[in-house]
């Protein structure tokens, strides 16, 4: 039997780390194996860090994953927790907070994990001097992290593979401090365009944003869902009470206000829905007091904040709700995608979105779930609301995928069979 080939993997987030960002990375290492391809993954060792989820490297048990160190801020916090320090980072302050943003903005190009860049190359030498790999990936962001591939290919010769997940300097929100920090990271991303032997991302707007800019052409692997990880899940029990909720981060720019208005505004035009509603917030507030916009709604009493959980206990609320969120201001590109949209459609519960246009709701229309709502008037938000309310409270609201509704190009197993696809293209199998 052939040996699969074997490809390095370069991320800096990876589990433990939680959150939206490691899906991509740790799903492609469950599955390569199956399509011929062993992957070893170089991270950072521990850092500090919003949401760990340890319990998504079960299924990657027998992958090799080597933890460098880095200089970067996060592994420093780390360090110094550890060792006792006065300045524990749970003390940072908001302000602080964006005063570390703004000079890392001016300071590090692309970004701060730069400094962890010189400790990913020497590993990833080392590890190829000792059992040779047949290919590179890189997966951003952090940008910085196709630095380290681009050093790595210059001295080993290796086809390389780098995957964009976001933008680059770009998106809409993504706003750099001068014309010369734009400047200099177009022409860092130009130089490692030059470099790659295939680039990919989650997105035709991404893709084809990228080209303009790169005169190069990338290819398409969106984000999707593991239907393993539906199929192994029971919901949680279900509620007598009408429940939306929001799985993902909330931030200063994806800002739930609007929709905190809207609900407020259907509360006080549909009296029984004072007793029947419950909003679930499930994952991490960055830069917003949620308790307090909560409370300067009126919603404090209908709402349950559960920071952030495991991924098992996500899908298992997700295919629990009636209605399930979705966030997407005009401050992000119209590429934009995040991670959730495709286990929000794999949950089959309806899709309450305040979104800009885009790739993203194009998607979501094409399941016949979207609930779509005013980005920008909360009266006719508000409506849309109690639409959905009084089609639950008359029981005609139902639950599951449509069968007529084709996921597989979406499932992480299938985006997989793509990326081996790529790889023996550049490797020329």
């Amino acid at each position: 039997m052939k040996a699969n080939r074997r490809v390095l993997i370069l991320a800096y987030y990876f589990p433990p780390l939680g959150m939206g960002g490691v899906q991509r990375a740790v799903k492609f290492v469950k599955y390569l194996p199956q399509f011929g391809w062993t992957p070893e993954v170089i991270t950072v060792k521990p850092v500090h860090y919003h949401a760990m989820d340890p319990s998504l490297l079960d299924k990657i048990d027998k992958t090799i994953i080597s933890r460098t160190g880095s200089l970067d801020p996060l592994r420093l916090l780390y360090k110094l927790k550890k060792h006792g320090s006065q300045a524990n980072p749970a003390n940072f302050s908001s302000a602080s907070s964006t005063l570390y943003r703004q000079l890392s903005r001016w300071f590090c190009i692309p970004d701060d994990k730069i400094l962890w860049t010189p400790f990913a190359i020497k590993k990833a030498l080392d590890r190829h001097k000792a059992e040779p790999f047949d290919a590179i990936i890189t997966t951003s962001p952090p940008h910085s992290v196709h630095l380290a591939g681009m050093a790595v290919k210059s001295q080993t010769k290796l086809p390389w593979l780098a995957d964009f997940r976001d933008g680059w300097w770009f998106e809409p929100h993504e706003q750099l401090p001068t014309t010369l920090h734009s400047y200099l990271n177009k022409r860092l991303l130009q130089s490692i365009i030059k470099h790659i032997d295939v680039g990919i991302t989650i997105s035709q707007g991404l893709a084809d944003t990228f080209q303009r800019i790169t005169s190069r052409e990338f290819s398409v692997i969106p984000n999707g869902f593991d239907d393993d990880d539906f199929k192994s899940i029971n919901p949680v029990k279900d509620s007598d009470k009408f429940t939306i909720s929001y799985c993902g981060t909330l931030t200063s720019q994806m800002n739930p206000e609007t929709f905190l208005k809207a609900m407020e505004i259907a509360i006080d035009k549909h009296e029984t829905m004072r007793s029947k509603i419950q909003l679930h917030w499930i994952g991490k507030s960055i830069g917003i007091n949620l308790q307090e916009l909560l409370e300067s709604y009126n919603l404090k009493q209908y709402s349950q904040i559960m920071d952030y959980v495991d991924h098992h206990q996500a899908i298992s609320y997700m295919k629990t709700s009636h209605a399930l969120l979705f966030l997407l201001p005009p401050a992000y590109g119209p590429g934009v995608i995040t991670g959730k949209v495709f286990e929000y459609i794999a949950a089959g519960t309806e899709i309450l979105t305040m979104a800009r246009e885009g790739d993203a709701m194009e998607i979501i229309r094409q399941t016949g779930r979207a609930r779509e709502m005013s980005i920008d008037n909360p009266s006719v938000a508000a409506d849309v609301i109690i639409e959905l309310y009084e089609q639950w409270h008359s029981g005609k609201l139902d639950r599951g995928v449509d069968e007529s509704t084709d996921l597989r190009k979406y499932t992480r197993k299938e985006q997989t069979r793509e990326l081996a696809d790529q790889l023996n293209s550049i490797i020329g199998a």
